[in-house]
């Protein structure tokens, strides 16, 4: 699956830019949240471990995102239950 290949193991020093962007590119997909409603929990724990780390890089890395997209992307991918919606944010326009 392609979360697969974003994972905390692959996530080298630097690169959690491409990271972020690659979670919120998946989240843009049309109908993204239905699909994120039958990702298996070993898939929500991977994103999860990323989007932690994610939001780690914002107090300690110089990065392109800050902790209110990381919340937004928890939101995407149903990481934890939140008033935020995703889909108005990453709609394309």
């Amino acid at each position: 699956m392609i979360l697969d290949r974003v994972s905390v193991d692959q996530i080298p020093v630097m690169e959690f830019d491409r990271a972020f962007l690659i979670l919120q590119h998946l989240a843009r997909a049309q109908r993204f949240d239905m699909a994120a409603m039958f990702l298996s929990q070993s898939d929500k724990n991977n994103v999860g471990e990323v989007v932690g780390s994610l939001a780690n890089s914002v107090e300690s890395q110089q990065v392109s995102f800050d902790i209110s997209d990381v919340n937004r992307l928890r939101a995407c991918y149903n990481i934890y239950s939140s008033a935020l919606r995703c889909v108005s944010y990453y709609s394309i326009n």
